[in-house]
């Protein structure tokens, strides 16, 4: 059986957020959550993603991927906030960009935090911080 995401993961959470439904932890995707996040995924989009799409957009990518999940206490993916970092060069120096791919929220988990800081902006803002490319492999 796969393991949950949970708020006691291998990676330490960057956040924890109370509220009146419980609570959650923003923190890194680990390849253990891919089956909550692809429910995640139907449950936002009203279709399915593949796991063998998910794997080729963010396992096989040359650079490795940044993905940051909100994970409520239930273990189901609250939010996910995801891209692939690349190599580029701007101005005579070689940078490390990321290309955003996917964000989302569960529909259940919307408007936890009422008005336009929510789970999703959270996560976002959590990503831009920690935008090092320390939260996936590489």
């Amino acid at each position: 059986m796969p393991s949950h995401p949970s708020a006691t993961p291998s990676s330490a959470p960057l956040e924890r957020i109370e509220t009146d439904n419980g609570f959650y932890v923003i923190r890194p995707y680990e390849l253990a959550n891919l089956p909550f996040v692809l429910a995640a995924w139907r449950a936002a989009f009203g279709q399915p993603i593949s796991a063998q799409l998910w794997r080729w957009k963010y396992h096989e990518a040359p650079q490795g991927h940044q993905i940051l999940l909100c994970v409520h206490e239930s273990r189901e993916v609250a939010a996910l906030y995801g891209g692939v970092p690349f190599v580029a060069d701007w101005r005579g120096r070689r940078l490390r960009i990321t290309q955003l791919m996917d964000v989302f929220s569960h529909p259940r988990h919307r408007r936890q935090l009422g008005g336009r800081g929510g789970l999703c902006v959270r996560t976002a803002l959590s990503f831009l911080r920690t935008r090092d490319g320390r939260m996936g492999p590489r």
